[in-house]
């Protein structure tokens, strides 16, 4: 870089799409770093995969609608306590968005969106058959991505 000029900045807005697993909060400790080093914007993302269909799930007198805004709010304070709990340091520059559908469809239209420079994210621990037929959605997204992609993988330790 030629220069100590903001606009030069690699990294402006960060993307961290997170299941708000254990696993995910490895890749958190990225995501907060950079957000950090380059004084750029983090949007932490959770996308409730709807591709897992609920046949036979029957709820008396709810619903569907109504359900879906249950899981939405329940989804909501999951999300609002993890960034606490997360990026409680960089919240100033936080933004957290909930979406529904594909998660990795999800990710790479909000990356446009948001006009993100970098994604950075944990990858799953799918593995055999179930990986075989889903695939990881960080896989996805590094295929598809138009922007760089920080896969960072579950720790060893066992917590």
């Amino acid at each position: 870089m030629a220069g100590n000029d903001k606009d030069e900045r690699l990294f402006k807005n960060i993307l961290f799409p997170t299941d708000c697993a254990k696993g995910s909060e490895d890749a958190a400790v990225y995501a907060r770093s950079l957000t950090r080093q380059y004084g750029a914007r983090l949007i932490v993302l959770h996308v409730v995969d709807n591709a897992i269909e609920a046949s036979g799930f029957y709820v008396p007198h709810m619903s569907y609608e109504k359900l879906d805004e249950d899981e939405e709010s329940a989804e909501a304070r999951e999300l609002r306590k993890y960034c606490i709990r997360l990026f409680g340091g960089v919240k100033d520059c936080c933004e957290s968005i909930i979406l529904s559908g594909e998660p990795h469809v999800e990710i790479l239209k909000v990356a446009a969106q948001k006009d993100i420079d970098l994604i950075v994210m944990g990858s799953g621990e799918r593995s055999g058959v179930d990986s075989l037929f889903f695939g990881s959605t960080a896989k996805k997204v590094l295929k598809r991505s138009t922007v760089p992609v920080l896969i960072v993988p579950p720790s060893n330790s066992s917590v």
